[in-house]
């Protein structure tokens, strides 16, 4: 199988350009992919490359804010991380387990997404305080 030497070549694109280059990386994963397995793979990489986005995006913006506002972001970002664990509890409960590994590679979407969307939202942070 060739997805691990598809993803590493992607990989090394993605550290170079990393927000520019998650989803075309993803893409080309799931494009390479034999099999749901393969793709839950794909996405849980895209994943955690959102979720390094998503640190690097909260530091940003964290270290432009004065205390103030630092406190409420910190807040925010607190409130934002029990929502995500609470959907991913959710999402691993007993009603998730029945529809097999469609199911499986519909969920790893949804977190890869929620992810995303916060790693998105925090990039618009750290620009509005210069």
């Amino acid at each position: 199988m060739q997805l691990p030497r598809v993803l590493i070549v992607l990989l090394a694109f993605a550290v170079a350009h990393p927000v520019a280059a998650i989803d075309s990386t993803y893409q080309a994963c799931l494009d390479n992919a034999s099999g749901n397995l393969a793709m839950i793979t794909c996405t849980d990489t895209a994943a955690s490359a959102w979720d390094k986005i998503l640190n690097t995006n909260y530091k940003a913006a964290s270290a432009a804010l004065d205390d103030k506002n630092r406190k409420l972001l910190r807040e925010a970002q607190r409130k934002w991380l029990h929502y995500r664990d609470a959907d991913q509890a959710f999402r691993d409960s007993d009603w998730s387990t029945s529809g097999g590994l469609d199911m499986k590679l519909f969920l790893a979407e949804a977190r890869m997404q929620i992810v995303k969307a916060r790693a998105q939202v925090l990039s618009t942070y750290a620009p509005m305080t210069e």
